[in-house]
């Protein structure tokens, strides 16, 4: 319940409450947070199976901040679980991440893959301000890139090809706009590019600013996100290979009681 407590909450965080109502791939949504919970419970309990073997154990102060936390879950959540379930579950977690976090520290992360991840994650960091012409035609929209590229201006141009489907002032991720016109190398701010064929016509998009962060700064979030996504990977090899080796047994009837009425998600 306290894991389903935690899925819930993440999936109403995520969606709204409304989320209840969406289907995924023909399953509902609790019982698809119902099985996100199982997964986060067999992904902590198969980690702390390995603790004592890596080293692994916790202080002190550990035990203290995992005690603070499960009093404070348990005030706010008293009707899930007893507070000694409280406190187990809130101690195998912390074991979890300290375990998790040794074992991985003996990994050297392979960066040969960096360079393309950087560049994706640099276009999700950039923001491009742009307007778009809709025409019927393909000459008009080349018409249109050729009086842009001498110099008119593209709010003259919106207003001499007006249409209600134009799109004046609207900013963006570059990733979203380089999927749409085939390249991040294409959106120059200051240019026009197109013509792309959509179904409102040929569009001719103008880019008015480019905005990104100082490189410095994306490399080192880039880096910090890129070994971290790697290191994941792995780990999550190593479980999928530790759930193969175990025997885990869920009690279906019990499980099959667990319903939407089973926990409070207003």
């Amino acid at each position: 319940m306290i894991y389903l407590n935690e899925a819930v909450r993440n999936f109403e965080e995520i969606g709204g409450e409304d989320i209840w109502e969406t289907d995924f791939d023909g399953k509902s949504a609790f019982d698809t947070a119902k099985e996100s919970a199982l997964t986060s419970l067999k992904t902590v309990k198969l980690t702390v199976l390995k603790s004592e073997a890596n080293g692994v154990s916790l202080n002190e102060d550990e035990l203290e901040t995992s005690q603070t936390e499960a009093q404070s879950y348990f005030e706010k959540y008293s009707s899930l679980a007893s507070i000694n379930t409280v406190k187990k579950v809130m101690e195998e977690k912390a074991l979890y991440n300290k375990t998790r976090q040794k074992i991985l520290s003996e990994y050297t992360v392979n960066m040969s893959g960096f360079n393309e991840f950087l560049n994706d994650f640099k276009e999700e960091l950039t923001s491009v301000t742009y307007s778009v012409i809709y025409t019927g035609s393909m000459e008009n929209a080349q018409e249109i890139i050729n009086k842009a590229s001498n110099g008119v201006g593209f709010d003259e141009l919106m207003a001499e090809y007006a249409n209600n489907d134009n799109i004046h002032n609207l900013t963006d991720v570059l990733s979203d706009l380089s999927n749409i016109i085939g390249g991040s190398d294409k959106v120059k701010e200051g240019e026009a590019a197109g013509p792309i064929e959509t179904d409102k016509g040929y569009a001719v998009y103008y880019f008015k600013a480019v905005d990104s962060i100082p490189d410095d700064e994306i490399q080192l979030s880039a880096n910090e996100q890129y070994v971290e996504r790697e290191k994941s990977k792995v780990f999550d090899s190593l479980l999928a290979s530790w759930e193969k080796d175990a025997e885990i047994k869920i009690n279906s009837e019990i499980w099959n009681t667990i319903t939407k009425d089973s926990i409070d998600i207003e």
